[in-house]
């Protein structure tokens, strides 16, 4: 990655990263960002705002500052006109038509304002990436909503890009990141790091990050007491003899295997893909 100038290493890698993603003259829609964390990728928002307000996409005469929830979940959302926003969360089905008007993770652009219906907030105008609709979202009803510059490399699954610039920093990063990260483009790829950071990332390239699920730690943490009473025998409810349970034995040990053998296969394409991103990029 080094070699082939896609690495960049720079101890301010946030501002190199925003630079970079300005610099590059495709469209907002072409263009991704993955980051580690949600503080990552606000900080990278700040800066990419920041260019592209001085390069007039987001038009700051025509700017409001949203006040989105309360209490303590109570926050300020300063939303110009050309604005990427994503919505967080779904809409609530039409009680006659049972559909929505937009779904979680979806991205538009804002094209308008106009007084909210209620004494707070305010209504966008959104223009959908998905089929150009424009869309009405009342500000003091519907809350979810946030910038689409940067996407946590969770909610970057599943989407492709012509450039895609990576912040490449992070205790947790793992070959998992950077397969996401580096699959979702062909054509233009850069991951950026600190010089301290990039020295890790060679070895955090190598490593398999596992996210465990609910279930999983269930099972490794009473591994022990389930094997247990898995092996004695159970009595049956008219005090009869007691049976062993094997073929409950055999169903948990044919499950495990079949489990093991779709993780083996799941890692193999995954090295796969891996080894033709870090050949590519």
């Amino acid at each position: 990655m080094r070699d082939k100038g896609m690495l960049i290493e720079d101890k301010h890698q946030i501002k190199a990263l925003a630079k970079k993603y300005l610099e590059d003259e495709r469209g907002l829609k072409d263009k991704l960002i993955v980051v580690n964390t949600h503080a990552d990728g606000a900080a990278v928002d700040h800066y990419v705002r920041r260019g592209l307000k001085e390069r007039g996409v987001l038009h700051e005469r025509a700017v409001e500052v949203l006040t989105l929830g309360s209490g303590e979940y109570q926050r300020e959302l300063e939303v110009c006109v050309g604005e990427r926003i994503r919505f967080q969360k779904n809409d609530r089905k039409d009680k006659k038509t049972g559909e929505r008007r937009w779904n979680n993770n979806d991205i538009g652009t804002v094209v308008g304002f106009k007084a909210a219906r209620g004494k707070r907030g305010l209504t966008l105008k959104i223009k959908m990436d998905e089929d150009g609709r424009v869309v009405e979202v009342d500000t003091a009803a519907f809350h979810r909503l946030g910038y689409a510059y940067a996407r946590t490399a969770h909610s970057a699954q599943g989407l492709g890009a012509e450039s895609t610039y990576w912040l490449a920093r992070g205790a947790t990063i793992d070959r998992n990141m950077g397969l996401v990260a580096m699959t979702r483009t062909k054509d233009n790829f850069h991951a950026f790091a600190s010089p301290e950071e990039a020295k890790r990332l060679e070895q955090a390239l190598d490593n398999w990050g596992r996210k465990e699920t609910v279930k999983e730690l269930a099972r490794r943490n009473n591994a022990r007491p389930v094997a247990q009473t898995v092996g004695k025998p159970i009595p049956t409810v008219l005090g009869e003899a007691e049976h062993p349970t094997t073929e409950t034995v055999r169903q948990i040990k044919l499950q495990q295997t079949t489990e093991a053998l779709d993780h083996a296969a799941e890692i193999k394409r995954a090295d796969r893909d891996f080894g033709q991103a870090m050949g590519r990029w």
